[in-house]
């Protein structure tokens, strides 16, 4: 699954993109909402066929009227099980498209309360249209990112925000 890239979203909080601090940007996109944020998780610890202990976390994340959402984590340590199902979480709503509608809808509300600027309807379409437009910018990549992305992945390393491979989704 992919996952979501600041310049995908300019206007999310910036814990979004910080592995460790996804659900500190949910408190954040809630305060904004004016919406309580539930957040339920159910950790288990299980042995691998070779006795290694690994930690899973099914995740809940619950906004009222907003979303309904839930994922698994899995790790050798509980935390980053924990913090592998927030991106698996993430991953979910942004594939799915809500998490598009959940960051202009919590960014609206903030901008309509802050503007003091527009006083016609119309001057404020025109700036509307105006900055989805400014979010639109494609990415380019250079040939020698690409090579080393392919390189990095004949060797096996998993670039920072990649989810874990969900071996055993049954547990």
């Amino acid at each position: 699954m992919a996952l979501p890239t600041s310049s995908q979203y300019p206007k999310a909080p910036k814990l979004l993109f910080d592995d460790g601090q996804i659900r500190g940007a949910f408190e954040e996109i809630c305060r904004r909402l004016e919406k309580p944020l539930d957040v339920e998780y159910e950790h288990t610890s299980y042995r691998t066929a070779e006795g290694t202990l690994r930690h899973a976390c099914q995740l809940s994340v619950s906004i009222p009227d907003v979303l309904d959402e839930s994922a698994r984590g899995e790790d050798h340590l509980k935390a980053r099980a924990k913090q592998a199902a927030w991106l698996h979480v993430l991953a979910k709503l942004h594939v799915s498209g809500k998490l598009a509608e959940l960051i202009p809808q919590s960014v609206a509300q903030v901008d309509q309360k802050q503007r003091t600027g527009v006083h016609d309807s119309q001057e404020r379409e025109e700036q509307d249209e105006d900055e989805a437009k400014d979010d639109l910018e494609p990415t380019i990549l250079d040939e020698q990112t690409i090579e080393e992305e392919k390189d990095a992945k004949r060797v096996g390393w998993l670039p920072r925000r990649q989810l874990p491979n969900y071996a055993n989704p049954t547990l």
